[in-house]
């Protein structure tokens, strides 16, 4: 990272000590800066290391990642701390206040989704999902009038970017790649569209909402080796899209929705939450299914 002197609000007086961590086989260091007698220690992403009681040796404030939860990793190469860890890192390093940072699978896993981003996209506005809906609205090029408000769903949720798109192999030379943080949960996704629907019904607005991108995606689907969708779990989502009550998105969760690798339906959990907060009905819907292409298809139109 960069840093400017715009990004330095106090004058570091003393000084800033990079110590090697351990995090899987990237380097990557903590720092401990001391300035006028104090001492502010940060772990940065880190496993279970000696390094911890030196980086935090009696400082005033210890900023420690705890990304796991109790059941910690269990793959011989860490990258992270629970926060059993970092307390114990902290005690034994003598540090007087610890503050934990990097929770985002706690916090999603009770109904806080967490927004972040690797790198940002500077060649184009919108991600795909967005600009190419906006393209078939336009069929025909003539340009499309009405305005657009995207609502981004972190749909890549823990596989996707560390599977490097289903490149990565099934037993890598080099262990398992490290998960990302996880999506929003499909409880959450629902509830995220009711609060649409109210917040258009509300208004004096036209509005339409649409549920960008397919569902589960052949790649990110371990039961069918990476090569084709889940059917028989996409057929009952949209079984259930098509029947009164949406029994199957209420009852889904996080967990099955990433072993089927339908992270990108969560988009449509807005939907149904949005669809069923508005009492909408259901006009025409079709589905598709493909061993050819990497995910399914579905289309529906509810008013």
């Amino acid at each position: 990272m960069k840093v400017t002197a715009r990004m330095m609000p106090m004058a570091i007086t003393e000084q800033i000590t990079p110590i090697e961590v351990s995090h899987y086989d990237e380097p990557t260091f903590g720092l401990r800066v001391e300035n006028g007698g104090s001492v502010l220690a940060y772990s940065a992403d880190t496993g279970p290391t000696p390094a911890l009681t030196r980086l935090a040796r009696d400082a005033d404030l210890f900023l420690c990642e705890a990304t796991l939860g109790d059941g910690g990793e269990t793959t011989p190469m860490r990258g992270h701390l629970t926060s059993a860890e970092a307390a114990s890192a902290a005690a034994e390093a003598g540090a007087r206040r610890l503050l934990l940072t990097h929770r985002p699978a706690e916090l999603a896993t009770n109904g806080f989704d967490v927004a972040y981003a690797y790198t940002t996209r500077e060649d184009r506005p919108f991600p795909h999902a967005v600009s190419n809906t906006v393209l078939f609205l336009d069929y025909h090029r003539v340009g499309f009038p009405y305005p657009v408000v995207p609502m981004t769903v972190n749909c890549y949720g823990r596989l996707a970017v560390s599977r490097r798109g289903g490149m990565a192999r099934f037993a890598p030379d080099d262990g398992i790649p490290p998960l990302d943080p996880p999506g929003p949960t499909p409880r959450r996704c629902m509830n995220v569209g009711r609060a649409a629907a109210r917040a258009a019904a509300a208004s004096d607005l036209r509005v339409a909402l649409v549920a960008s991108s397919s569902w589960s995606h052949g790649f990110l689907h371990d039961r069918g080796w990476r090569m084709y969708p889940d059917h028989a779990a996409d057929r009952a989502f949209y079984d259930a899209l098509v029947a009164p009550g949406h029994e199957a998105w209420h009852a889904a969760t996080l967990e099955n929705i990433e072993q089927s690798g339908q992270q990108e339906m969560l988009n449509w959990f807005c939907l149904v939450g949005a669809v069923e907060e508005a009492g909408l009905e259901l006009e025409w819907s079709s589905y598709v299914e493909t061993h050819v292409f990497n995910s399914n298809k579905c289309f529906a139109v509810f008013r």
